[in-house]
């Protein structure tokens, strides 16, 4: 909100789910006492479900995600009109004829661009067919290896790499980013176990979020 308005933006929009709507109103409140400052922004409630129209071409769909607190994910999708199926290979005088007779030869349709997870457990991909087959696929994955076992990392709330690695063949995605990951993994240290544990066909495709700490 601060930055926006040094830069002399238009005040941001925040999607908050609905129940935590007044808990997230009681912290931008904190912030302004501490800040001084009014801190414009819009706050809009969403549920699982109900799109938020974007842009002209572009909504948001939220899911409901699992973990040990109430959580969503989110997909971005974008609409575009294509040919009716079943006019496909017609000339484009029948097409012609179809539209003077009334009818819509178009119709319209959504394609998943970005999908995030929100902090969950692994079963939201098992849930979401957006997950899967979104362009890009953003991934709170926080453990690598049996430091922290699959078992702890679903307790409270996380992916475990053990559980991507079992659905390896289900990830239609061009690129999936991992983010999330636990402090116990220095940046290298993470790179390699990826290096060492992905399936070649989600090695190519997956990237590591450095975290602040790691970026010099």
């Amino acid at each position: 909100m601060a930055t926006r308005s040094l830069l002399g933006m238009t005040p941001p929009t925040y999607l908050v789910p609905a129940e935590m709507v007044p808990a997230f109103h009681d912290l931008l409140d904190a912030f302004r006492k501490i800040d001084g400052s009014q801190m414009p922004c819009k706050v809009i409630s969403t549920r699982p479900g109900e799109a938020f129209q974007m842009k002209r071409n572009c909504f948001l769909l939220p899911f409901e995600a699992s973990h040990t607190a109430p959580a969503v994910g989110y997909g971005l999708w974008r609409k575009h009109t294509i040919l009716r199926p079943d006019l496909k290979g017609k000339t484009q005088d029948e097409i012609r004829a179809a539209a003077n007779r009334g009818e819509d030869v178009s119709i319209e349709t959504s394609v998943p661009l970005v999908a995030f997870t929100g902090d969950s457990r692994i079963d939201v991909v098992d849930q979401e067919e957006v997950l899967r087959k979104a362009k890009l696929l953003i991934m709170e994955v926080t453990f690598l290896d049996d430091r922290v076992n699959v078992q702890r990392a679903r307790e409270n709330g996380h992916i475990h790499l053990d559980e991507v690695i079992d659905r390896a063949e289900v990830f239609e995605n061009e690129a999936i980013l991992f983010t999330h990951l636990s402090a116990r993994y220095r940046y290298d240290e993470a790179s390699r176990i990826l290096d060492k544990r992905l399936p070649k066909t989600l090695k190519e495709r997956v990237t590591l979020l450095p975290r602040p700490d790691w970026i010099r």
